[in-house]
């Protein structure tokens, strides 16, 4: 009985045969290091050079897998917008769930410029709630906008410092970590904004403390600087990295 393709395929997946010489000097050294009929070792054991065919999993096309991965809902488009992508001129195809809104550009700027003058006056309260309406602005981006606006009263509260402050020695401290997820509701973002403020006094105290004792830090170039919020909050993230 004639050898079938299945059981040619079956055999090449327990030895290899190398393939003849041929091309250049790479194809030669492979085909001689192989001998006569290698046996493989596993997954890590030499590839076959006359491999099967791999078998694909047929699956939902690109551009639909990529939507599911976005959690985007797939909704029937007029024949009149077939073949269209999800973005038209420009702009997102909005009213068909293919993606999300953008956030209009005069409000992001009407957002930042309530957000620097309430830091001007000291209201940090009132600039941490005006980032975070900016739209895909998380919690430690928009304590990073208010620290840029006012350096010596404002600190970073990102995720690592959050996680230093879980279980802190210091009960005040440690009182101060909560979730860092994305703020949905207006509960939550009030519970964030609340944390932020004590942690910027915190960080605050300590500079005026080091700041009384008449202590500078060093920068790069040897540079005395005296203590400001920032400055705490960045030394105390530098206290947990490996030297």
């Amino acid at each position: 009985m004639p050898e079938t393709d299945h059981a040619r395929r079956r055999e090449g997946a327990r030895t290899w045969q190398p393939a003849p010489a041929r091309g250049g000097a790479g194809h030669r050294r492979m085909g001689a290091a192989g001998g006569a009929r290698t046996p493989l070792v596993g997954r890590a054991g030499p590839l076959p050079y006359r491999a099967a065919p791999v078998r694909r999993r047929r699956g939902p096309p690109a551009r639909t897998a990529l939507l599911r991965h976005l959690g985007l809902r797939l909704r029937h488009r007029p024949a009149d917008q077939a073949g269209k992508g999800l973005w038209q001129g420009g702009q997102p195809a909005e009213g068909r769930g293919l993606a999300p809104a953008s956030q209009d550009p005069a409000e992001v700027r009407s957002l930042l410029a309530t957000a620097c003058r309430a830091a001007r006056n000291g209201d940090l309260a009132t600039a941490t709630l005006a980032c975070l309406r900016i739209k895909f602005v998380g919690p430690a981006f928009a304590t990073k906008l208010v620290m840029a606006m006012r350096p010596d009263i404002a600190a970073v509260l990102d995720s690592v410092i959050n996680e230093r402050l879980r279980g802190h020695a210091d009960r005040e401290l440690a009182a101060m970590h909560g979730p860092m997820a994305s703020l949905n509701s207006a509960i939550a973002r009030d519970h964030f904004v609340a944390r932020y403020l004590k942690w910027c006094d915190w960080c605050m105290r300590q500079a005026q403390a080091a700041n009384a004792l008449q202590a500078t830090w060093p920068d790069w170039d040897g540079s005395e600087h005296p203590w400001r919020a920032v400055d705490v909050e960045r030394a105390f993230f530098a206290m947990g990295r490996a030297a």
